[in-house]
């Protein structure tokens, strides 16, 4: 599967609801002190490492209200771009808040077997999402935390950025490392993160 990026993913109605709700003054946001989970110690607890989350579906289970909602956003955005959805593994809506420069989170991969990526962006904002041209091989003795550390020694390349565009969606074989990147600019940065097959 290949990178490619869709504007106007979802329809407006569906998009505005789904957005109106994420941004409401009610939504429950939880903070993590590490943006992209690694074993490496030395990205835990920095300055610029910490953001907020919403877990809404986790190993297929719905966590959250809105958990249906943005299950239709995926169905929809794949639709046009004729990608089949057979599982959804997990739907994390994660808020990067405004620093002093567009710090880069540590390159990762969301799960450790074969999957696909979709990153719905819910606002215009600075802070690009990075793909890189090292993939996780799962056929390694390294879990994709290690496999970054030991194996690839930390050294990754950038293939392609992509900046955060209201109602667009990305989607990308999950076992590409790649980025977030806090805002600049911008109060909050919020995407939608899909992990399925």
């Amino acid at each position: 599967m290949g990178e490619l990026d869709l504007y106007n993913a979802v329809c407006s109605g569906l998009f505005e609801k789904t957005k109106n709700q994420i941004f409401g003054d009610s939504f429950p946001w939880y903070y993590v002190a590490a943006t992209a989970y690694t074993k490496d110690l030395e990205h835990h607890e920095t300055l610029h490492n910490g953001s907020f989350y919403h877990l809404a579906m986790n190993n297929g289970i719905k966590n959250s209200e809105i958990a249906n909602t943005l299950e239709d956003c995926l169905l929809v955005a794949a639709d046009k771009v004729s990608i089949t959805v057979k599982k959804i593994h997990r739907i994390r809506i994660g808020m990067n808040v405004i620093s002093d420069s567009n710090h880069i989170n540590p390159p990762h991969v969301d799960m450790d077997f074969p999957h696909k990526v979709g990153l719905l962006y819910l606002n215009d904002s600075d802070g690009n999402t990075i793909l890189y041209n090292e993939k996780y091989d799962i056929n390694s003795n390294y879990d994709s935390s290690y496999y970054y550390i030991d194996y690839l020694k930390k050294k990754v390349t950038a293939k392609k950025q992509f900046v955060p565009v209201e109602n667009k969606m990305i989607f990308f074989d999950g076992l590409t490392y790649h980025s977030s990147s806090t805002p600049a600019e911008t109060k909050r940065r919020i995407t939608v993160n899909y992990v399925f097959e």
